[in-house]
C-alpha cells in the first residue's frame, strides 16, 4: 500500500529531476538525492519541501545515493562523466 507520493518534475525548490536515492532520518524527514538537478533536497515526513541541503555550489555533480550517520556525517556517492567518488559533508 502506497503511503505517500510527493514531488513533480522540474528544477524549482521541491521539484525533482531523476531522483535516485533517499534517506529517512529519525524524525522521518526525507533527504532526496536529485541526480538531474545536482542536489540533495530535504522534505518533511508529509513530503513538504524544507530546503536544499547540498547543491552544485557544494561540488555535487551527479549524486546517486546518500547515507547520514547519527553524528551528522553525510556520505554522497557520485557517478558520472566527471566524477566517480564518495563525498563527505557535515550536516
Amino acid at each position: 500500500k502506497e503511503l505517500l507520493k510527493f514531488g513533480e518534475t522540474g528544477d524549482d525548490n521541491g521539484q525533482l529531476k531523476s531522483p535516485n536515492g533517499i534517506f529517512v532520518d529519525f524524525n522521518n524527514n526525507i533527504f532526496v538525492v536529485d541526480n538531474g538537478n545536482h542536489r540533495v533536497s530535504l522534505f518533511s515526513a508529509s513530503g513538504k519541501f524544507i530546503q536544499q541541503v547540498l547543491t552544485s555550489d557544494d561540488s555535487l555533480c551527479w549524486p546517486e545515493a546518500i547515507s547520514i550517520s547519527d553524528s551528522g556525517f553525510m556520505a554522497i556517492t557520485e557517478f558520472g562523466i566527471e566524477s566517480d567518488c564518495v563525498r563527505m559533508y557535515r550536516f
